[in-house]
């Protein structure tokens, strides 16, 4: 097989358990409350029904400590089909939120995703608005 007839074969439910990965690593370093909220973006939706998540979410983690993060990131972004990509992005940036703290290194990280899942300004500054109202006064 050439490398031109290559597939990505990471699933949605991969790239999904990536991308919050990826998310909680920002600054290289995972608390447990963000682990926690971590496992609570995707528990209980529909596509994660019947899938267990737990060796990928070893997998994923475990890559922090060979692959390039931003590879893991663009990788995962890849693997997001259109209908979920919105709510992938809102989920991390959800995640980003709750610390009540959102860094330049976080803000950056959240233009690189928008840009890796290829969605519109219109999009992404929808789902900030409504994360804004929601941390209004928390952040």
């Amino acid at each position: 097989m050439s490398f031109l007839d290559q597939t990505n074969d990471t699933s949605l439910q991969e790239g999904f358990i990536g991308c919050l990965v990826s998310t909680i690593y920002i600054d290289d370093e995972a608390t447990d409350e963000e682990i926690e909220s971590m496992v609570q973006g995707f528990v209980g939706r529909s596509i994660f029904n019947g899938f267990d998540a737990n060796p990928v979410l070893r997998k994923q983690i475990m890559r922090r400590n060979i692959d390039d993060p931003e590879d893991i990131l663009k990788e995962s972004c890849v693997a997001i089909t259109d209908e979920w990509k919105a709510t992938v992005f809102a989920t991390c940036a959800d995640l980003v939120f709750k610390d009540r703290l959102v860094t330049d290194q976080e803000r950056s990280f959240l233009k690189r995703m928008k840009e890796y899942l290829n969605l519109s300004d219109e999009t992404t500054n929808k789902i900030l608005d409504v994360l804004l109202i929601m941390y209004k006064g928390k952040i």
